[in-house]
């Protein structure tokens, strides 16, 4: 019997230590406190500012940082708490980044935290936006019908959808590093495609405690957008709501304690959290970026517009030279570009050619024909 009571002292002495402890999170608290008591609240990503993530935030508080180099809108806040029977959703910001909450004390989710693509709209013109750092769906309009936009993104088939919960795989990483959202799907005879669910990162210095529930869940109705990405880093997480991230979505929990009462969709194992938690990818991290097509470069931050203008402006609708530069990548890797017309329902991907450079820096070729009018070019590079 006494190694039997040394054990149960040993395991004790280590939930009590886990409880107490606290993780490293880079943060200020300028965004202030986070309470969502006496009402709904919708966070409008477009009102912050763009700078660098790190920089103090008090001129603007709570209305978060937009930092083109992450591709993320960035808040620290002193802590967060949302209250039962209350739900916080977002309007995105015109880059569509994703969402990334630093605080320095602790987070209550008894509330709804809600991350999902809008659902599909009966005779939309427009395609249906996603959660914060997912992909819009494929429109469906009086010019044509559009592909569901993101590596995921479906196309229009035969009137019915290819859902990208059905038919492709969960791309990203188990890491969740970088934060990447869900695909839109395409449109259906009568709508358009639903929105993919978005991607958000809690990282507390004290506790996370979810009694209510996150969700990032692709746009339902006639068609589906895939389900985004969440994360949450703390010492303790605590509660028995739920995360939910189903059909084809990410989960991690990177903490030292995780409640076996919370629900996770899909069913998510929790690792301890590195010290310090990694936030942002590393310098050596592999990248892919459009740096020009026909000669005209694109902006450092591309939007893809929604109405009449465009990123890019293009004359021909003949083959067309797209350049892209890979950073940290071999080049003896796979590099594409996916063009999705948004009225045309031609989306496809063109291998690109490699020209010059290394492993640091190179530059690749890919010759693409578009459709008259308006097309999303996205780019992937893949190891092999």
């Amino acid at each position: 019997m006494k190694p039997t009571l040394l054990l149960l002292t040993l395991l004790l002495i280590t939930s009590i230590s886990a409880l107490q402890a606290q993780i490293a999170v880079p943060g200020d608290g300028s965004d202030g406190a986070l309470s969502v008591t006496a009402s709904n609240l919708v966070i409008d990503l477009s009102q912050a500012i763009t700078g660098t993530w790190d920089a103090n935030n008090s001129a603007n508080a709570g209305k978060g940082i937009f930092d083109p180099s992450k591709r993320a809108i960035i808040f620290k806040y002193s802590s967060v708490n949302i209250a039962s029977g209350r739900t916080v959703t977002f309007t995105n910001h015109p880059s569509r980044a994703p969402v990334v909450w630093l605080v320095q004390g602790g987070v209550t989710l008894a509330g709804v935290l809600n991350l999902n693509g809008a659902v599909a709209t009966n005779g939309a013109n427009l395609p249906s936006e996603p959660g914060p750092g997912g992909f819009r769906g494929g429109a469906k309009g009086s010019l044509g019908t559009g592909a569901g936009l993101g590596i995921g993104g479906t196309n229009f088939s035969n009137g019915t959808y290819w859902l990208p919960a059905s038919h492709a795989a969960t791309y990203g990483n188990p890491s969740i590093v970088p934060l990447m959202g869900g695909s839109g799907s395409g449109p259906s005879n009568f709508s358009s495609g639903s929105g993919g669910g978005g991607a958000i990162l809690i990282a507390a210095v004290n506790s996370i405690l979810v009694s209510g529930s996150i969700t990032s869940i692709g746009g339902g109705g006639s068609g589906g957008g895939s389900s985004g990405a969440i994360r949450l880093v703390a010492n303790v997480i605590n509660g028995s709501g739920s995360v939910d991230a189903r059909d084809d979505g990410r989960i991690r929990l990177e903490a030292n304690s995780v409640s076996g009462t919370l629900v996770t969709q899909p069913q998510t194992i929790a690792v301890p959290p590195a010290t310090p938690p990694v936030i942002w990818p590393g310098n050596t991290a592999p990248t892919v970026k459009v740096v020009s097509v026909d000669t005209s470069a694109a902006p450092a931050v591309p939007t893809a517009p929604l109405d009449l203008t465009a990123d890019i402006g293009i004359s021909t609708n003949g083959a067309t030279t797209v350049l892209l530069q890979t950073t940290n990548f071999p080049t003896t890797g796979l590099v594409q570009v996916r063009s999705a017309g948004k009225f045309a329902n031609n989306a496809t991907w063109t291998t690109a050619a490699f020209q010059s450079g290394d492993v640091t820096s190179a530059t690749w070729t890919a010759t693409v024909t578009f459709p008259t009018g308006f097309t999303t070019l996205q780019a992937r590079a893949t190891v092999p």
